[in-house]
């Protein structure tokens, strides 16, 4: 049976082998995951904000989308990853708020998600799959073991792989 160790609100989390990350219900926030399949190494940040600010850098580089993907990129390398051939997946970013979603730019939501894609391409990572937007939370199950990403929500369950 696989450790399950749960992801929260502004925090990262990187494992090896039999492990599962999760997260609670994501609503605009947006989980972005990076997986090694060589190497069987997993990174799963729980993002809040699309932009880090100077005082999100200074206290806390998982909160924010632009910062968080690099953050876990040395975390997976402490873990034996060469952050060479990973793969990405992204949930959440829902509008939560039925009043933004002809607004983009006051929705939160498609602002994480826009900026989890730019930080992405910048990196030369492709997103393998993805379960965004809409207006409805979502749950996430990361099994490290097999790379298989399973999102729970008020719709059903169903499973992310390449």
């Amino acid at each position: 049976m696989p450790e399950t160790i749960n992801v929260t609100i502004g925090k990262l989390q990187v494992a090896k082998d039999d492990t599962v990350l999760s997260t609670s219900s994501l609503g605009s926030c947006i989980a972005l995951m990076l997986y090694d399949r060589k190497e069987k190494i997993g990174g799963l940040a729980y993002a809040m904000h699309a932009e880090s600010s100077g005082l999100y850098r200074k206290f806390d580089p998982s909160k924010c989308v632009d910062t968080a993907l690099d953050e876990m990129i040395e975390k997976m390398k402490d873990y034996g990853s060469t952050g060479k051939d990973l793969e990405g997946y992204l949930v959440g970013g829902a509008c939560m708020f039925s009043s933004l979603e002809k607004k983009p730019a006051k929705n939160i939501g498609l602002q994480n998600v826009l900026a989890a894609e730019k930080a992405f391409n910048d990196r030369n990572i492709s997103i393998t799959a993805r379960d965004t937007g809409d207006n409805y939370g979502r749950r996430v199950l990361f099994n490290i073991e097999n790379g298989i990403v399973i999102v729970k929500s008020l719709h059903g369950e169903k499973q992310l792989s390449p």
